[in-house]
């Protein structure tokens, strides 16, 4: 996370970068832009005034003609004047010099008015000329202005655009190795769940093996060694053979060593470990067949027997056991039938019997009944069950 925040500072500061000199680049081309142009009107300012110059000459060529006339004036009175002096005719040299000064100042004069006539044209044509580049300077920069502006706005936008992008694809990152983490705590946390699980039955089996162990080798053995007493008095005193106590008692000894023994098969199943789920619950049947009166049961398989997991096959194991006790306790059935339906991918387990049947609800649910579901849950499965005229039990077990 805090990786993925450091790359989007840093993209973000060159970002910023970015823009700061995208500014200052245009910020310089405006620059450069208006000293050239002013330097420009300059230019054309100096360039102006010399075009002006070929009309000046067109109208300094009148001049000349004038000036021609004018030296042909004044030198002609010039000459008179000095030819009246030569014939000491004073009065009329003095009239025709007169004359020259007053024709050479009105000529001196006409010149300096044309002159400042053409310097104030010139100048105010300067000035017009100034004006007009002024306002085409201004109008160029405002459209320069306007079109920097513009760019800038484009820079800025795609600027953040991209931030924005960049943001989303860090959160969505961000949010995908935090979901990950989250899926890797799950599963951590169900495999230690599972460990747990597999260590709780591999406890339940190891103890029951460690019972059945202690029952075969105390209770089994004395009540063995009863029996052979027992046996020894009827030799030694045949009148215990009429007596109703004494047979009674034998009859309970007899029905407390297969009590023992069905409940020393049923904690450690040795057929299970060594034969499979099959074959142990075959054996259970017989067994229960042999030592039970009332009730016919029958096993049905179908599909090839699969070798399953020692968590799975005691699991499933168990809940035969539930099914079959729950039906010569409380069926008062005539017929049962257990069915294993084998396949690779699916364990169905089907129990059946023609007894009286409950009403299915939570209420009537007994501890039997619970077991059961509560080991269907644990091996991820479904059970659905009928009961009209008689009970039916169908179990599907996901084969892991």
């Amino acid at each position: 996370m805090i990786s993925i925040f450091r790359k989007f500072t840093v993209l973000s500061c060159l970002m910023l970068l970015c823009l700061l000199l995208s500014s200052s680049v245009i910020s310089a081309q405006n620059h450069n832009s208006s000293a050239f142009t002013y330097q420009d009107v300059w230019n054309r300012i100096s360039q102006g005034s010399k075009n002006d110059t070929p009309g000046l000459k067109g109208q300094g060529s009148e001049i000349d003609s004038l000036n021609i006339a004018y030296n042909a004036t004044i030198n002609r009175l010039l000459g008179l004047s000095e030819l009246y002096a030569a014939k000491k005719d004073y009065k009329k040299a003095f009239e025709a010099y007169t004359e020259y000064m007053s024709v050479k100042d009105s000529l001196f004069n006409q010149e300096k008015q044309y002159a400042l006539s053409n310097l104030e044209n010139d100048f105010q044509s300067a000035q017009k000329s100034r004006e007009i580049m002024e306002k085409a300077i201004l109008l160029t920069n405002q459209k320069e202005m306007s079109r920097q502006k513009s760019i800038l706005i484009t820079v800025i936008l795609i600027g953040g655009i991209l931030i924005f992008l960049l943001y989303i694809i860090s959160y969505k990152s961000y949010r995908s190795k935090q979901a990950l983490y989250q899926k890797v705590l799950d599963n951590e946390r169900k495999g230690q769940e599972i460990m747990l699980l597999h260590a709780t039955v591999e406890g339940q089996k190891n103890e029951r093996a460690n019972i059945s162990r202690h029952l075969q080798k105390n209770i089994a053995h004395n009540l063995s060694l009863i029996q052979f007493k027992f046996a020894r008095l009827r030799q030694r005193f045949p009148v215990l053979h009429s007596s109703s106590d004494f047979n009674g008692a034998s009859h309970i000894l007899e029905d407390a060593q297969l009590g023992l023994s069905e409940s020393v098969f049923c904690l450690s199943p040795k057929d299970l470990a060594e034969n499979g789920l099959l074959h142990a619950v075959a054996s259970y049947i017989n067994a229960i067949k042999e030592n039970t009166q009332g009730i016919a049961f029958e096993l049905v398989a179908e599909g090839t027997p699969v070798s399953y997991t020692d968590h799975f096959e005691i699991t499933v194991y168990r809940i035969i056991q539930e099914l079959v006790h729950n039906i010569l306790k409380h069926s008062e059935a005539m017929r049962a039938r257990i069915k294993l339906v084998f396949d690779r991918e699916l364990l169905r387990v089907e129990a059946y019997d023609d007894g009286k049947g409950f009403t299915l609800s939570s209420g009537n649910e007994g501890a039997g009944l619970a077991n059961i579901k509560e080991r269907v849950v644990q091996l991820n499965g479904h059970i659905d069950m009928r009961s009209v005229k008689g009970t039916e039990v169908c179990i599907q077990l996901p084969v892991r």
